[in-house]
């Protein structure tokens, strides 16, 4: 399965209220591509910063999920560490590492997280690890019984 890279440059309006047009950016993402399956890294409880405003975001992307019936995970950041590095307490500079030697050309930590979740929504969708390790195997296995269907 050949995947098109998507470079997605968002400039949000100069508005109060930013949550109707992340919402539009979503669908017309979701309608672009088709995705049969989406992954959103779950909630990392210990983390402080603009919680609320993260919240927010999480809730759009999932409602947009919802509506346009697109299933979709929610690993914790243990497991896509797991998956990623082989290992759920990996530093920033291991995930780096780990997805650098897979083919990912960014150093940025953001990039390479996003990475490691994308081949971990592709292992899902196809039912075993693109990694073929212990570790990613057992996180796809996980994730195979956590898989959100819309309810629509």
């Amino acid at each position: 399965m050949e995947s098109k890279p998507v470079e997605i440059l968002l400039k949000p309006p100069k508005k109060k209220s930013h949550l109707p047009w992340i919402y539009s950016q979503l669908v017309g993402l979701i309608k672009l591509y088709a995705p049969t399956l989406a992954a959103l890294e779950g909630a990392s409880y210990g983390s402080l910063g603009l919680v609320f405003d993260l919240g927010e975001v999480y809730g759009i992307s999932k409602l947009a999920l919802e509506l346009n019936s697109v299933p979709y995970i929610l690993p914790s950041p243990k497991e896509v560490k797991k998956f990623g590095s082989g290992s759920g307490s990996a530093t920033k500079l291991a995930m780096i590492a780990a997805a650098q030697k897979e083919g990912c050309v960014s150093a940025q930590n953001d990039i390479c997280d996003a990475w490691h979740l994308a081949r971990l929504a592709r292992s899902v969708h196809e039912g075993t690890s693109v990694k073929a390790t212990r570790a990613s195997e057992e996180v796809v296995s996980n994730m195979l019984s956590k898989v959100v269907l819309p309810c629509l």
